[in-house]
């Protein structure tokens, strides 16, 4: 088995620098895969034209420079085609709090 050999001047010297380096190549790794990478995500809906509760695949979410949610596609009823009277539904306001929490919603600047 052989030793990892590692050049001096890319381990730094305290641990917190270790681990402040091990993050930020992390952090600019997923940066890099956030921008070419598409994720694929089913967001609740309902709608209150018909009154039936659908998922759409959502192909990206992001906030505008307002707040407020862009979804792409823009969500349309599977049993009526409506799409101005489609909204959140609770398990769908529940998915956007988690994708939150992820930090998986971009914001346009």
């Amino acid at each position: 088995m052989q030793a990892l050999k590692v050049a001096a001047s890319l381990v730094p010297a305290k641990w917190n620098d270790y681990l402040f380096y091990l993050d930020s190549i992390r952090l600019s790794i997923c940066a890099k895969f956030s921008k070419t990478m598409i994720y694929k995500t089913k967001i609740n809906f309902a709608c209150t034209n018909c009154l039936e509760i659908f998922d759409v695949e959502m192909v990206d979410i992001q906030f505008d420079k307002t707040g407020e949610l862009l979804f792409n596609p823009i969500p349309e009823c599977s049993f009526c085609g409506a799409t101005e009277e489609v909204v959140l539904s609770n398990v769908g306001l529940v998915q956007i709090d988690h994708l939150m929490f992820n930090n998986e919603i971009r914001t346009i600047k």
